[in-house]
């Protein structure tokens, strides 16, 4: 009996979780327990906003929503707004990177996944390079100490870590970006994928094969979404600088 009385309360403490972490969050679960329409549809809508939770969790979110019959078309509408995808007039096999498939709930949930597989794949990367990176300035700098030359040494790690001052009153200074436009990535670009759909994003850089052929493009995703970088054998046509 104890042990039931134990499992009943994991609802409640996870529910308590999520109240305090995003009321958003905790209305949505709210609306989705109930029947009114209304309070679905305004709760979605809620999740739409990319300040509302992070991806991870809002997109699993509006998958489920998908499926309830009363919030789907809702639910839809905010994986599109979220997401800042749009579906080609004519679709492809689609999938990730592409817009799905099609809307329903598991064309969806296979997005995800992929999206989940290609990020953690990506961070993998990160973290490998980040490695070889730091081993190499470990060796500089041993190298530097073994020839004496302390000063240079030194100045590199000055060089990783400016002083703050004058330099931080400029970048407190900078004028505002203008609308469209971040201030370290430039003008939104547009890639087209050969399965249909487009994506606004940031184009970081390319990188060609040795007879100049694009083999991938790292992006930054709008609103703080994140690195990641897609292979060139998705990508129809890149327009850069479009607003």
């Amino acid at each position: 009996m104890r042990h039931l009385r134990l499992l009943a309360l994991v609802p409640l403490l996870a529910w308590s979780v999520l109240s305090a972490a995003d009321p958003a969050l905790a209305a949505f679960e709210s609306a989705m327990a109930g029947q009114d329409q209304a309070a679905k549809k305004s709760a979605i809508a809620a999740l739409a906003n990319k300040s509302v939770g992070t991806d991870d969790q809002v997109l699993p979110m509006l998958v489920r929503a998908i499926a309830d019959r009363q919030a789907h078309d809702a639910a839809i509408a905010a994986m599109r707004t979220r997401t800042g995808m749009q579906p080609a007039a004519g679709r492809g096999a689609g999938g990730y990177p592409a817009y799905p498939a099609d809307d329903s709930g598991g064309a969806w949930s296979g997005w995800i996944a992929a999206r989940s597989a290609a990020r953690a794949a990506e961070e993998k990367l990160k973290e490998t390079a980040k490695a070889v990176d730091e081993a190499k300035k470990k060796t500089a700098l041993a190298d530097a100490r073994a020839a004496g030359k302390t000063d240079e040494a030194t100045d590199g790690q000055e060089a990783l870590n400016p002083p703050e001052g004058a330099d931080a009153i400029a970048v407190a200074e900078a004028p505002t970006a203008e609308p469209g436009r971040d201030p370290e990535f430039g003008g939104l670009d547009r890639i087209t994928f050969k399965t249909g759909g487009s994506l606004l994003c940031y184009v970081l850089g390319k990188r060609l094969d040795v007879d100049g052929g694009l083999v991938s493009v790292r992006i930054m995703h709008t609103e703080q979404g994140g690195e990641e970088t897609l292979a060139a054998d998705l990508i129809a046509r890149i327009e850069e600088e479009i607003k």
